[in-house]
């Protein structure tokens, strides 16, 4: 480094650490010097040395006394200065838009200077403005036919006593010619000019705006021969009205539309003639139409198909009889027809169609079927099997699979720029002709992992966050470590902005990765109101990384005046004690009532989640849970301590988290409770439930939900009361009271089963972008023990909701309807609550 040079020793300290792995594998003079450049210094070899000589980003850019009106401009400015290399001609770029905008306001000579500063850490830059003299519109002067004169002119009033804004001339100069194109003035033009007028106090110079109007001829459209479509419609399809503009070019695509739209409603000989005829006061624009016969398709048939392919397109056929002829249908199908027979290798196919009478006819001519016989890659040891294509059809497709395929192979393995080009040769074997695929590779240089260097850390240690860091110097280059670190690193929670930039230079790959550090402290919630629950009120509260741990830290908490409340605070420590893992420590306050009793717990957890995969997420918990049941009549225990091991795990396959359309959803527990462990509890405990989303349509969806648990006694030891199953609410069974499908004792006290099933079925339709309805069946049963269960007398309900849908998830609004009948129960229950049931 140059004396005086500013530079980040977080940066300094990490490319030290790094520089024996780099220098081992690379040229790492010019990994240094490729990376300080990247970063913003400039950068020269001196020998065996890579010298910085300064840091030449623009770290500030601010202005002095900027016009009211700019501040949109002074944010683009911003953006296309700060925090890049310093550059003259952008720096004149960004002179150049404050002066329009500043004219487009009414300035009339505006000047803006701009004093570049040049520091040890980087530029500043300033831009002073000297605004001039503001032009005042006085006067109005509009130059247009008389039934046109006083509209211009009212439209134009407010502008009197007020600056110029062009932005707004514009667009009234818009408003005027659309007036007139409404009006069939399709060759209209709206001139304004500026002109200065005497006098004037201060910096205010008074200006006349005159608006010149030259409407020229109106243009009437005439449609003749059209006997099933109205003037109306036809006119909708003509061009020149939107284009603003007639000519010979808008004309002829008016009249090419005109046929398109007969030949897709039925009238596939239709014929338009355009004409144009001027006449002193008007130009007179002639479609003449000869429609033809309209023609039903009755029947469909494909000649020439090979029989492979018949059985696919069925369905596609029956789509077009009985309906109008449609050229846009006609088409589709047949590019539909082509695109299976090239995904079968009948590479060389025509399909021709003819309309006879009411019946289409599409003619195949297939061609010989292509079929590849081998592959041979060329110019390199592939390190990955090719996957097995013999004997599978020639096709477009197949060959880009196996392009990308070797791409992704070798970019994993340190060749990102490989290129690969397919020879294929053909030799012809009766109707089939086999494919000899030559794959020509070009691997291209091999390359390492230069410096890794994590830049954007202000609160946290950078070996807090070490173990976040998958991508290693000196390792093979591979494309998929890279987006490994970036999954890592996102699902990490600690930071609100991740990117990964690579840097490269011969033979090593130096990935700079910039992150914004989560919030401090954020905060949100919300009350509500639901049937079950009665008042809610939710908080959230977290902060990241606050004493530079890399650590995220959570409280949040639910009260429902009805059911009760739960307070959590939880720690977090994303990939520790491994890479892999996520530590949490959590504390639970929780209370919960039931119609028979109430129970209060705290519980006190460690937990070790792995992401296994995309979609699969697993994990391990260790709890200790002290528990208590009150205001009960049940003879039962009224405190337990539980020690217990508890394994969820959950595949997530939703397109969505918050409003979910598509895909399935699976999540299993499985708990030990006592025994080693200690405690007053033995027990085991496994519970699974499945929901699958189907879409039916644009707005339609059916939804699933499979739902089952057991719970079994060890060492003769009785489950705590508040450990059983019970169902019933708007997440569960809806039209029952919560917790009261539940096997009861002598007293008719709700004391919950050892065992349960649930079923529901659910069909959701969108009416708006953001209102959706349903209909429902919910099904579910509580059993003693684990013996006693049986797939009949369930306790079911059928019903309808309305959902408000939120970018956070639904508001819902469901009415259920008893089939099965609990004493001292109503017919049904309407609920109000937040989310999805499933």
């Amino acid at each position: 480094m140059e004396k005086g040079v500013c530079v980040d020793p977080l940066l300094v300290k990490q490319v030290n650490r790094q520089l024996t792995e780099v220098c081992s594998v690379a040229d790492c003079r010019k990994a240094l010097a490729s990376l300080f450049s990247y970063l913003g210094y400039s950068v020269r070899l001196k020998g065996k040395e890579v010298v910085v000589e300064e840091f030449r980003l623009v770290k500030r850019v601010e202005f002095q006394n900027p016009p009211k009106g700019l501040s949109e401009s002074l944010k683009t400015v911003r953006l296309l200065l700060q925090d890049k290399p310093f550059d003259p001609q952008a720096l004149q770029s960004a002179k150049q838009l404050l002066l329009l905008r500043l004219k487009a306001l009414g300035y009339a000579s505006p000047e803006v200077d701009a004093e570049v500063e040049k520091s040890r850490c980087g530029y500043r830059v300033l831009f002073r403005f000297n605004a001039g003299s503001l032009l005042l519109v006085k006067s109005v002067q509009v130059e247009a036919p008389k039934w046109l004169k006083g509209w211009v002119g009212k439209l134009l009033k407010p502008l009197v006593d007020n600056p110029v804004n062009l932005t707004q001339v514009r667009s009234l100069q818009e408003k005027v010619e659309s007036r007139l194109v409404a009006e069939g003035y399709y060759n209209c033009k709206v001139i304004y000019r500026i002109v200065p007028l005497e006098g004037g106090v201060g910096k205010l110079r008074p200006v006349k705006l005159i608006f010149k109007v030259l409407p020229g001829k109106p243009y009437k459209v005439v449609f003749k021969g059209n006997r099933l479509f109205s003037y109306k419609e036809l006119f909708k399809l003509l061009t020149f009205p939107k284009a603003k503009s007639f000519d010979e070019f808008e004309l002829e695509n008016s009249r090419r539309r005109i046929v398109r739209f007969y030949r897709n409603h039925g009238f596939p000989f239709v014929k338009v003639k355009a004409s144009v005829t001027e006449k002193p006061r008007e130009v007179v624009v002639l479609f003449q139409i000869d429609e033809g016969p309209f023609v039903r398709v009755e029947s469909v048939k494909l000649e020439g198909l090979p029989k492979e392919l018949e059985e696919g397109l069925d369905d596609a056929l029956s789509r077009l009889e009985g309906e109008p002829f449609s050229l846009k249908k006609v088409k589709e199908l047949r590019a539909q027809i082509l695109y299976s027979l090239k995904s079968k290798g009948y590479i060389k196919a025509k399909v021709n169609y003819t309309l006879k009478g009411d019946s289409l006819i599409f003619s195949v001519l297939p061609g010989p079927q292509f079929v590849v016989d081998s592959v041979v890659v060329k110019g390199v040891k592939l390190p990955c099997r090719l996957p097995n294509v013999k004997g599978k059809p020639y096709t477009d497709r197949l060959v880009s699979d196996l392009e990308n395929f070797i791409q992704e192979c070798l970019a994993d393995r340190g060749h990102p720029d490989a290129a690969v080009s397919a020879e294929p040769l053909f030799n012809r074997k009766g109707r089939r002709v086999s494919v000899r695929l030559n794959l020509k590779v070009n691997p291209g240089p091999g390359y390492v992992f230069g410096f890794v260097l994590i830049r954007g850390l202000k609160r946290t240690k950078l070996w807090a966050v070490k173990n976040l860091l998958t991508v290693e110097p000196g390792t093979v280059y591979s494309h998929r470590a890279v987006v490994k670190q970036y999954s890592r690193l996102s699902d990490s929670r600690l930071f609100s902005f991740v990117s990964i930039n690579d840097v490269k230079t011969d033979g090593a790959i130096s990935e700079v990765i910039k992150v914004d550090e989560g919030a401090l402290l954020s905060s949100r919630g919300f009350i509500g109101y639901g049937t079950d629950s009665g008042l809610v009120l939710n908080g959230f509260l977290s902060s990241t990384s606050p004493f530079g741990m890399g650590m995220k830290y959570f409280l949040f908490g639910n009260y429902r005046q009805k059911e009760g409340y739960d307070a959590v605070f939880k720690l977090l420590k994303p990939a520790f004690p491994f890479k892999d893992y996520d530590l949490s420590y959590s504390i639970v306050k929780k209370e919960q009532i039931y119609e028979s009793f109430k129970s209060d717990r705290t519980i006190y957890s460690f937990s070790l989640l792995r992401k296994a995969s995309r979609y699969l997420t697993q994990d391990f918990r260790f709890e200790i849970s002290r528990e208590k049941v009150k205001d009960t009549k049940i003879q039962t225990q009224r405190r337990f301590l539980e020690r217990r091991l508890v394994y969820l795990q959950t595949y997530n396959h939703l397109n969505s988290l918050s409003n979910p359309t598509e895909g399935y959803y699976l999540r299993s527990k499985f708990s030990l409770a006592g025994t080693l462990l200690g405690g007053n509890t033995d027990y085991t405990l496994l519970e699974s439930r499945l929901q699958l989303l189907h879409p039916l349509g644009s707005r339609e969806v059916i939804a699933l939900r499979v739902g089952g648990g057991v719970i079994r006694s060890l060492n003769g030891k009785a489950v705590p009361v508040l450990d059983r199953f019970f169902l019933g609410g708007a997440e569960s069974v809806r039209g029952y009271k919560y917790g009261t499908i539940s096997p009861t004792d002598s007293n008719g006290n709700f004391v919950g089963g050892k065992a349960y099933g649930l079923f529901s079925l659910e069909l959701r339709y969108n009416v708006r972008k953001n209102v959706q309805l349903a209909l429902f069946y919910d099904s579910g049963r509580v059993f003693p023990t684990v013996k006693d269960f049986k797939l009949s007398g369930w306790y079911s309900s059928v019903g309808f909701g309305i959902r408000y849908l939120t970018p956070v998830g639904p508001l819902r609004f469901d009415y259920g309807y008893k089939l099965k009948r609990i004493p001292g129960q109503g017919p049904g229950r309407f609920h109000i609550s937040f989310g999805y049931p499933f």
